[in-house]
Formats: C-alpha cells, sequence, structure tokens
C-alpha cells in the first residue's frame, strides 16, 4: 500500500508539473500590445507607436510603418535589431538594436547604435477591443 501511495504522490507530481508548463506555455508575453514610445536622439525627442503581437510581431509607426522580423519576447524582456535605413525618422544608419523589458504598463530600455546608445520609455496604451 506504502509503495502505490508513492507511485500515486510521483505521478501526480510530474502531471502538476506537465500541467503548470503547458500553462506557462499558452501565457501571453506581457509585452504584447501597444506602446507610446519615446526615445531621446541627438538631444530630440522621437516619438513612435511600438504594437507588439504574440507570433512575435512588432509594428514601429513613425512617419511610416516598419515591422521588424528579428523579434524575441521572453518573460518580461523584448529584444529585437533591424537595419536602421528601414525607420528614416530616427537619422541613424546602419544596424540597431534594441534590448529592454516590461514592468506592468511601463517599457524601459536601451536602443544600441553605431552613433551611441539611447534610452527608450514607453506607456501601455488602453486595449480598444474591449
Amino acid at each position: 500500500m506504502k509503495i502505490q501511495s508513492q507511485i500515486l504522490t510521483g505521478l501526480l507530481k510530474i502531471f502538476l508539473m506537465v500541467a503548470s508548463t503547458i500553462s506557462l506555455l499558452a501565457c501571453e508575453p506581457v509585452s504584447v500590445g501597444t506602446w507610446q514610445i519615446s526615445m531621446e536622439i541627438e538631444n530630440a525627442n522621437q516619438n513612435s507607436m511600438w504594437t507588439i503581437t504574440s507570433e512575435p510581431t512588432l509594428i514601429i509607426s513613425t512617419n511610416s510603418e516598419l515591422q521588424v522580423d528579428e523579434l524575441e519576447l521572453a518573460g518580461s524582456r523584448i529584444n529585437w535589431s533591424t537595419d536602421a535605413r528601414n525607420i528614416p525618422s530616427l537619422g541613424l544608419s546602419d544596424r540597431i538594436s534594441f534590448n529592454g523589458t516590461v514592468n506592468g504598463s511601463e517599457l524601459a530600455g536601451t536602443l544600441f547604435t553605431q552613433q551611441g546608445n539611447y534610452t527608450v520609455t514607453g506607456i501601455r496604451q488602453p486595449d480598444t477591443n474591449l
């Protein structure tokens, strides 16, 4: 009887571990949503909207729209890189990359460029699909 109890306890632990792993994988990354972004580049504020989906996809909207293909969402972290010439409003060239984190409705990180590194902040916009 004691062996059966140990086997059942072991199976229950395995089941709970698998169930919690599956539920975590099904969770949407915390960065998903629309963000009002501000970055200070060359002593001027550059504003844009970032739309992040769970696929993951990032669309940066300034005077035009750019889809960033090199995007990684992991928990509260967001990382991406692209050719800066795709975003002419930034006035940068070469490759740029971004590393940041999300804390609730706030996004913060650093944009890394050949010309220097720039602070990026963002506020999540309300979901209009409600």
